[in-house]
């Protein structure tokens, strides 16, 4: 389970919870935590020749707060007699006489509990042995609903705690929030260290799980709720590599809702960015798991032929349902490994950004006028392929090939892209004057079966009539 580690500037920030209703509130926990514990250390040091017997009961309620001060020593280590008595005569009459004096000691010792969580640190297994103990014979609604929440997830057994508060999570069917009430814990819990070791055990849960949308917006949530992006947080590679891992397989299909949700929390620039812009993206994808940058790159290639067909809509082609159907069936079948979009002028201002998606890059078409036309660079195999809309030609190359188009790129020139040095696309003894292929004989398939069989004879991938035509 994962463990809170004390955060940096000494005392670590504590957790203001509030329980609802039925509980009644909270006491808040002070504003300014060290120089609180500073103080109290400073009183106990000055009490310790009189067995402690002056200190205030405010300065007793208060000492968990000063259990770790900063980089000092713990407490029991510092004054073991104050802890001891503290523990064994002080605390229970307070917590078993009445309700309401019950809660405003309980609020220490909790807030302590959740904001000094520390991982195999020996100090604070004692403790959250002490306070387990002691919550287990408090009285009131406060107490009834510590020992209920530790019933429930056991919260207050550090060990492994934030993976069974992870799964208890994905178990719940309400919202976070609410969630974060039954068990006594602030809004803000989720951008405490144990939050984030709760963000870390969601993002390692089995990847089945992590398919489902549910589960998903869970994660999202989570997150939001950190008030980190998880682009510039330390969980930048986990929570790509959660997220997107569950992808790989390409007979794992998303659902277009958990894609583009997906989609919108990695492509945009302010977040990890267009993985396939060189220029852009080069750490917030650094140390991502290839095979989960490919699912991204995968998702945006088939959004750059979902924009290329609605270019051609929008621009009048009349081949856009034919040159849609053809190659949208090598994507659906995971043979598409990526794909670069490049439009000219009047193409991008009807598509306009919101259509083209947030984050996503495409190149700009030049000296194309009246700018209209769009061009698709596609990459299958070992093969690119320069497909034009309009009355434009599809051209193929050997990636490898220098005059091959480079993928990526901001600007290209119309007469890169009509390069005739490109490969036969027809039949060995076909009297063509040209290797491209035009789109002729769309109704009946020509070009499609064509296009089809010159990628069987390079790449041994087969695609039937049925699906391309």
């Amino acid at each position: 389970m994962g463990l809170f580690a004390p955060l940096p500037g000494g005392f670590p920030q504590l957790v203001d919870a509030a329980v609802g209703s039925s509980t009644g509130p909270m006491e808040p926990r002070p504003a300014d935590l060290l120089s609180l514990a500073q103080r109290l250390r400073q009183a106990y040091a000055q009490a310790r020749s009189r067995h402690y017997d002056d200190l205030s009961p405010g300065q007793w309620r208060q000492l968990p707060y000063a259990y770790w001060d900063g980089g000092q020593e713990p407490l029991p280590e510092v004054e073991p007699r104050l802890v001891r008595r503290y523990w064994r005569e002080v605390l229970r009459p307070a917590l078993t006489s009445r309700p309401t004096m019950a809660s405003r000691w309980l609020a220490p010792l909790f807030h302590t509990y959740i904001g000094s969580f520390r991982s195999g640190d020996r100090a604070f297994a004692r403790y959250a042995q002490e306070f387990s103990t002691q919550v287990g014979m408090a009285v009131g609604p406060l107490a009834s609903t510590l020992r209920t929440a530790h019933e429930r997830v056991g919260l207050l057994q550090p060990d492994r705690l934030g993976p069974r508060l992870a799964a208890a999570l994905l178990a719940h069917r309400g919202s976070i929030d609410g969630w974060l009430v039954e068990l006594c814990l602030a809004p803000d819990f989720p951008a405490s260290p144990l939050g984030r070791q709760v963000l870390q055990a969601l993002l390692q849960s089995p990847e089945p799980t992590l398919r489902l949308e549910p589960a998903i917006d869970k994660v999202l949530a989570w997150s939001a709720h950190t008030g980190e992006a998880p682009a510039r947080s330390s969980l930048r590679v986990p929570f790509a590599n959660g997220l997107l891992l569950p992808w790989v397989d390409h007979r794992q299909h998303a659902a277009a809702t958990i894609r583009d949700k997906l989609m919108a929390t990695f492509v945009p620039p302010e977040s990890y960015g267009d993985p396939r812009w060189v220029g852009r993206a080069g750490y917030q994808w650094q140390g991502v798991h290839d095979e989960a940058v490919s699912v991204v790159k995968r998702w945006l290639a088939g959004k750059s032929l979902e924009t290329f067909v609605n270019a051609l809509k929008l621009t009048a082609d009349e081949t856009w349902e034919y040159r849609e159907k053809f190659w949208l069936a090598y994507h659906r079948r995971g043979y598409v490994d990526d794909v670069w979009l490049v439009l000219g002028s009047e193409a991008k201002e009807r598509i306009g950004y919101s259509n083209l998606g947030a984050g996503m890059q495409c190149g700009s078409l030049l000296n194309d006028s009246p700018g209209r036309r769009s061009v698709l660079l596609l990459q299958l195999g070992d093969l690119t392929f320069v497909e034009w809309s309009h009355s434009g030609a599809l051209r193929a190359y050997k990636t490898a090939d220098p005059k091959a188009p480079k993928l990526y790129r901001n600007e290209y020139d119309r007469e890169e892209l009509t390069d005739d040095r490109s490969m036969w696309m027809h039949d060995a003894t076909a009297d063509n004057k040209n290797p491209h292929l035009y789109h002729h004989g769309s109704d009946g398939g020509t070009w499609q079966k064509k296009a089809r069989d010159f990628i069987n004879s390079h790449t041994g991938v087969y695609l039937p009539d049925r699906e391309i035509a």
